[in-house]
């Protein structure tokens, strides 16, 4: 027979894997000390290559079992139970380390049972077993003294201060990881480890300074070792430790740097406690939905793993984040975490449970009971600056509920006192906010302001150091309540000043991603520009190419009741934008500015006859602050939030009644009926502004909320709709107005866009009478309407009419599309255009419809079309009559073109095609729908 060596048979196993590995070795030939070098070698290359070190392991295990040496079979199965625990295989890991020990015991084999029980303990640990894996850790150092192992002693000390940590005693964990590294014969990688598990201990400790060195210092050392899989886990902590301090972009950096790496091997626990660390963060900066879904994942996945530890942080994670919402379910899900920790003996987990209780409590509207709980914690979190501000919060808040806001006061400044030790910005700002409504309850409204003033800074330069948009939307849109406060208090102090303050406040908390977008740009992925991000690159290119295919099939005489089609270009949309924050978390990229502009620069933009009016929510009414040449007023309107919902909702409805008839046949009791729904909104949202506007005829609205879905020019008051006064223009943001007018009217031309078909057979002749009137403009029909056509028309066009289908999506805004003659081009696609500052129209339907999430932050293709650099955009609300559009925009170019195709002009031209059909006494539904968007 041809024999074999063992390395040959390693190799032929790791073709196969490990769970088929050969159990015929017959052929193989070794000695005794090549088989115990392959052991320590295969037992090490579990924290390089974990698939491999299993495989090398199972082969190891059948070869000493053929050798029969009691001593190469313990270590080999001690060697295999230790990668089977990082391939989170606990159940296996026990049974064969077990076998280990007893082999090792029968022959009088202390330093082998004793390598096996040190095995045993991180088995017993990771499935929550901590009494059991004390015992075996401190019956293992017993051993090892015993053989005067010093140095298998020391590694003993860290696997039992491992144990101590986990049981909450972190002082206890901090000594024995001590003593483990006082021994000096570690190599580097025992020593990173023993690092990394100190900065745990630490971390837990609230000692968030020493642990960020031990971190940093154990992931650089093992990265030298390429050690990859224990550096992930040291990234890993490192993450959490940035996040719990509230250093959010460092901390998704880091934590993109470790996911990349779990998502690839094969323990899938780890990747959970990753998952589970990630989505702290993702709760911290507001992205509540996004934190929930990796919670339950990583749940899922630490559960299939039998990580009990784990699996109570996840739901404690979980707990935290429904808690304001969803209270009932918070303390569901609160009880299963504390049953496990009771199961651990894990006292700090557990208190940390019963302050997540107490803000459940609170939120359900139960201060006292919210008192007690965070009282009852005191002990417990002495001595953790973390911990105990969040504790001392919720007692502020329930105190402040209870009238005793004196006492808030005190414990509000002891909480900041103790945020300012561990360095947690996120935390402090919160308690500034608490602060400050202890303040007001105790009549210090100075005090109050400088609280929010530096709470609102806070926010600013947080959200101005994350990558991804959608983030620093949702953190502005997560502390809104620290704007909103700040906003209120100004106003209540009157005079021109304040005011001046309070609109400069809401302007920053309001359509940040769009301004920053601005500022930023979109997330690269140019070949030559994505580094290590190549993966995640291509994954983003798929999933866009997904997205195109879906709307390949896409049939815009049903789109409201495709929903499997629905469905299908919702998950592509959130899955791209999954892709792009993940790739903007995973660079560092340049901070964004914090100025915004001041009231005197807006001031400064418009003439005597213009005016700006930003409405704004406070917690009881609405705000419209009102910004002209002259200066700014702030004016407090009758209209509740309620009211405003039921009114704008009682709007639209009666405009959309108006639809099933074609513009010439409404009835008088339909105008009636849209007259009266107008009138009421008007009355809600605009008649209290009718003194502040004297001798203006152009208004700019910023609206907030449902009004971003509202017509403004149609709305009635005093018995006029506001058009017939006013040139009526709309904007995302006060600070857009600025940015639009500074772009230079820099296009030559007039591109003309008309793709009919048998759903909107007008298209074509509205391009045809559009083209008469523009002559010298390129008309694209037919074939020559594709997107790569338009693409390089665009890049150098005053004007780009876009006569085509539209589609918006209600669930996923930046997946909204209009059709040309080969494709759809989602807004994403728009973004990539080079807009010389032109007028864009688009006559399709919804092309003005937004959504608007986190801080009235709009999603579009409004947003896509300035991004891309338009002047100014002329955009629909809704799908009105074929034929009344197409006579709409035929009225308003006759009228634009009598001066120039300008901003300017198409404005002018929109309110006279409106105010003709208004004379004619057309129902708003056949000419409201378009609304001039720009400066």
């Amino acid at each position: 027979m041809e024999t074999r060596t063992l390395q040959d048979a390693l190799d032929a196993a790791r073709c196969v894997g490990w769970a088929a590995a050969p159990g015929d070795v017959a052929d193989v030939r070794f000695d005794r000390t090549e088989l115990l070098e392959a052991v320590e070698a295969a037992r090490d290359m579990a924290h390089q290559d974990l698939d491999r070190s299993l495989v090398d392991c199972n082969v190891l295990c059948i070869l000493a079992d053929r050798d029969g040496d009691p001593g190469a079979r313990a270590r080999a199965r001690s060697a295999f139970g230790h990668a089977l625990n990082y391939a989170n295989r606990f159940d296996e890991a026990s049974k064969v380390t077990i076998e280990g020990a007893e082999i090792a015991h029968s022959a009088g084999d202390a330093v082998g049972e004793a390598r096996a029980r040190m095995t045993l303990v991180h088995t017993y640990a990771r499935l929550g077993r901590l009494g059991k894996a004390l015992v075996e850790a401190l019956e293992a150092r017993a051993l090892f003294d015993k053989a005067g192992e010093t140095g298998w002693a020391a590694k003993t000390d860290m696997n039992a201060g491992i144990i101590r940590r986990m049981q909450g005693d972190h002082a206890g964990a901090v000594d024995l990881f001590r003593r483990s590294l006082a021994f000096e014969g570690h190599n580097a990688v025992m020593r990173a480890q023993i690092r990394n598990n100190l900065g745990e201990a630490l971390l837990d400790a609230g000692d968030f300074m020493q642990a960020e060195r031990e971190f940093r210092a154990s992931a650089d050392t093992l990265e030298g070792e390429q050690a990859w899989r224990l550096a992930a886990i040291g990234r890993g902590n490192l993450a959490d430790l940035l996040g719990r301090q509230g250093r959010l972009p460092e901390a998704l950096q880091e934590f993109e740097r470790a996911r990349r790496y779990f998502e690839n091997d094969s323990a899938t626990g780890e990747l959970g406690r990753i998952l589970t660390e990630q989505a702290d963060v993702l709760r911290l900066l507001g992205a509540t939905d996004e934190a929930c879904a990796a919670y339950r994942r990583a749940y899922a996945l630490l559960v299939q793993a039998g990580l009990r530890a784990e699996q109570a942080r996840a739901l404690l994670g979980l707990g935290a984040a429904v808690a304001e919402d969803d209270p009932e379910c918070a303390r569901g899900v609160l009880d299963e975490a504390s049953t496990i920790l009771e199961e651990l003996g894990n006292h700090t987990g557990l208190a940390r449970s019963d302050v997540l209780r107490a803000r459940a409590e609170l939120a359900a509207g139960n201060p006292e009971g919210a008192l007690r709980l965070a009282e009852g914690v005191a002990d417990r979190t002495a001595g953790n600056p973390a911990d105990a501000s969040g504790a001392d919060a919720v007692r502020a808040e329930a105190l402040i509920a209870l009238g005793r806001s004196a006492d808030a006061v005190l414990i509000s400044t002891n909480a900041l006192g103790q945020t300012e030790l561990a360095g947690m910005p996120d935390m402090r700002a919160s308690l500034l906010r608490v602060r400050a409504a202890a303040y007001r309850g105790v009549g210090n409204a100075n005090a109050a302001l400088a609280d929010l003033r530096a709470g609102v800074d806070a926010i600013d330069r947080a959200r101005s150091a994350l990558g991804a948009d959608r983030y620093r939307a949702a953190i502005t849109h997560q502390r809104r309540g620290v704007y909103q406060e700040l906003v209120g208090l100004l106003l209540e102090q009157e005079g021109p000043e304040a005011t001046a303050e309070a609109f400069s406040a809401a302007e920053r908390a309001r359509c940040r991603g769009l301004i920053d977008q601005l500022d930023t740009g979109a997330v690269s992925t140019d070949p030559t520009d994505i580094g290590d991000d190549a993966e995640l690159v291509a994954t983003l290119q798929d999933h866009r190419r997904r997205l195109s295919v879906e709307y390949s099939r896409f049939d815009p005489a049903k789109p409201h009741t495709d929903e499997s089609w629905r469905n299908a270009v919702r998950a592509s949309e959130h899955a791209i934008t999954a892709m792009e924050s993940r790739l903007a978390s995973s660079r560092v990229g340049r901070a964004l500015g914090l100025e915004t502009p001041t009231p005197e620069m807006l001031s400064a933009c418009l003439s005597d006859r213009e005016a700006v009016v930003a409405y704004w929510w406070l917690p009881d009414c609405l705000v419209a602050f009102v910004v002209r040449d002259t200066g700014i007023t702030g004016v407090r309107l009758i209209a509740t939030s309620d009211e405003t919902d039921a009114a704008v909702e009682s709007a639209l409805f009666q405009i959309r009644r108006g639809l099933t008839r074609p513009s010439e046949q409404g009835s008088g009791r339909r105008r009636g009926g849209v007259d009266r729904a107008l009138r009421s909104l008007g009355e809600l949202v605009w008649d209290g502004l009718e003194g502040t506007l004297e001798g203006v005829n152009r208004v700019t609205v910023v609206p907030t909320g449902v009004l971003h879905a509202v017509p403004f020019a149609c709305v009635r008051t005093a018995g006029y709709s506001l058009v017939e006064r006013y040139e009526v223009s709309t904007l995302p943001s006060a600070e857009l107005l600025s940015v639009m007018r500074a772009r230079p009217a820099a296009g030559t031309s007039e591109v003309i866009v008309g793709v009919p078909d048998r759903a909107a057979p007008q298209i074509e002749s509205e391009a045809a009478a559009i083209s008469a009137v523009l002559p010298g403009g390129a008309l694209l029909e037919g074939e020559s309407a594709d997107w790569e056509t338009v693409r390089a028309h665009a890049s150098h066009a005053r004007l780009l009419h876009l006569a085509c289908h539209g589609t918006h999506q209600p669930d996923a805004p930046l997946a909204s599309a209009i059709r040309l003659a080969d494709r759809w081009v989602t807004a994403r696609d728009v973004m990539d255009l080079k807009l010389p500052g032109s007028v864009v129209v688009l006559s399709g339907c919804d092309t003005g419809r937004v959504g608007a999430s986190f801080g009235d932050d709009v999603h579009g293709l409004v947003r896509a079309f300035v991004v891309a650099g338009a002047g100014a955009l002329v955009t629909t609300l809704w799908p009105a009559h074929d034929r009344a559009t197409r006579e709409l925009i035929e009225d308003l170019y006759a009228h634009a073109s009598s001066n120039a195709i300008t901003p300017g002009g198409v404005r002018r031209g929109l309110a006279a095609a409106q105010r003709t059909r208004i004379h004619a006494g057309l129902h708003p539904a056949h000419w409201a729908h378009l609304t001039y968007v720009g400066g």
